[in-house]
């Protein structure tokens, strides 16, 4: 590795910092990923030789970094010091907010190269760009089945393989495997299917009139 770090220092400056596209000097030799400059390529690297000894106690996730671990724990906060001045949601972290608030004002800055369709978040437009490119980087370890979404990929863990339910009722303890199940469950607690039900009959009544 202090080889190719060698290496690579010298090629940044030779080129300015900029990496050669066709020549692909931050490419990593484990996973084949290219990097944009060698700063890129060093924080890449450790995804392969550090050890992630950094543990979240309320979930189990572990980090290489204790930065990540620290940002991670926002998360498991019920603080949500950030509102929405439009619908006042709040937020744990800032850059959710900044996030939400497109919502309110359609500006999707994220535009596909391909297809020129437009997003509102860096992160939905890689998983769309997966869709022309056909990559799909999660793979099971246990039936090798690949994935090109984090999502779908944990939720085919979750159903086929560990039959874990960490989304968990806070009335009466029963649990879910998906999320959106856990939210139509609430809705037997909370009777809003109940007031659906009865706003369409009413509907339905005025209707036959």
């Amino acid at each position: 590795l202090i080889i190719v770090e060698k290496r690579l220092k010298a090629s940044s400056q030779n080129d300015g910092g900029n990496a050669k596209d066709e020549e692909n000097p931050y490419k990593c030799d484990r996973c084949g990923k290219v990097m944009s400059n060698f700063k890129n390529y060093k924080f890449h690297m450790k995804s392969h030789t550090v050890e992630k000894t950094f543990k979240c106690e309320t979930c189990g996730k572990m980090f290489r970094e204790s930065w990540d671990l620290n940002k991670h724990l926002v998360i498991h906060s019920a603080e949500k010091p950030f509102k929405c001045d439009v619908c006042g949601n709040g937020f744990n972290r800032r850059y959710n907010l900044d996030l939400h608030a497109r919502v309110h004002t359609g500006e999707k800055p994220y535009k596909c190269s391909t297809c020129g369709k437009s997003f509102s978040a860096c992160v939905n437009m890689k998983k769309h760009m997966r869709i022309h490119t056909g990559e799909k980087p999660y793979t099971c370890n246990e039936c090798g089945k690949e994935f090109a979404d984090s999502s779908a990929f944990k939720n085919h863990s979750r159903v086929t393989h560990t039959g874990e339910k960490p989304y968990k009722c806070t009335v009466c303890d029963k649990a879910f495997s998906h999320k959106t199940d856990l939210k139509g469950h609430m809705r037997m607690h909370t009777g809003e299917n109940l007031i659906q039900n009865h706003l369409n009959q009413i509907n339905k009544y005025f209707l036959l009139l």
